[in-house]
């Protein structure tokens, strides 16, 4: 083979990848050759059993330490009587697969409940990272009647085009309304 037929051969190898890096990715990214071309595949798994959420609070002053409780019932949990939750309760509501809630709460950890002072050990638990790195995590709780109430730590966090964010979690759709309460860390 002379040189002129390899080099065709290599743009033709390198053109036939592209193309199907393109079409597998469905990413529109013009390149030229002799210049490197950055591209970014990002991959989105749809799920139909949970709900994601991050957000932030105007007007109030978030402390490290205070919390997001949420709950499906319209009243606050009694935080006295908050335990560490039963994944079984998730998996009722996500089914056993993939989604489960034993798949999803695959960590545990312990968290500080202000008020009542209580530090309870063992809690399943998720941690999320974002896209800047960053981990949030979120309890997996009971209430006094076994009902499942989810817990995230509430602090500032430095997310994309310097936007800072407070929250980040994902909860179980059961087709029920959800109830979210501001929990300050100084009660």
């Amino acid at each position: 083979m002379t040189g002129s037929s390899i080099k065709i051969i290599k743009n033709l190898l390198t053109q036939i990848i592209l193309i199907v890096i393109l079409c597998v990715s469905i990413t529109a990214v013009q390149a030229n050759g002799g210049y490197i071309t950055r591209i970014d595949f990002a991959q989105n798994s749809y799920t139909e059993h949970w709900l994601g959420f991050y957000g932030i609070f105007s007007g109030i002053s978030v402390q490290k330490g205070d919390y997001l409780i949420i709950t499906t019932s319209p009243s606050p949990p009694d935080l006295i009587g908050l335990k560490a939750g039963d994944i079984a309760s998730i998996d009722e509501i996500t089914g056993l697969g993939d989604d489960s809630g034993s798949n999803t709460f695959t960590n545990s950890s312990t968290y500080l409940i202000p008020s009542s002072g209580a530090q309870l050990t063992q809690v399943p638990s998720i941690y999320m990272l974002d896209s800047m790195g960053q981990y949030s995590r979120e309890a997996l709780l009971a209430d006094i009647n076994g009902d499942p109430v989810f817990a995230v730590p509430v602090e500032p966090l430095p997310g994309k085009n310097n936007e800072t964010y407070h929250f980040q979690l994902m909860l179980p759709d059961n087709g029920r309304l959800y109830y979210l309460f501001y929990l300050p860390s100084d009660i």
